[in-house]
């Protein structure tokens, strides 16, 4: 075999096998990466914060209130005072 038919051959060889590599960029992410945002979906995470909305319960006629918060070892209430901005 002569080096032009090599040539020929080596081409004709890398241009039948480059679909491959077109097919693995069409396909684009595999079940890992799949696996891996379906664990970070907010709905599966939202289970595990604590907080995320605090009401305030107001103290009537005045710039108090409290509110309760949610910890790993239970409620915790708190109270807040506006006018002393004391908690």
């Amino acid at each position: 075999m002569n080096a032009r038919s090599r040539v020929a051959l080596l081409g004709a060889l890398l241009l039948s096998q480059s679909w491959l590599i077109v097919a693995a960029a069409v396909a684009g992410p595999g079940l890992e990466a799949y696996q891996r945002a379906e664990a970070g979906r907010s709905d599966k995470i939202v289970a595990h914060v604590l907080n995320l909305t605090v009401v305030p319960i107001w103290a009537p006629h005045s710039d108090r209130f409290w509110f309760r918060e949610q910890s790993s070892d239970g409620w915790r209430y708190g109270a807040v005072d506006l006018d002393r901005r004391d908690r």
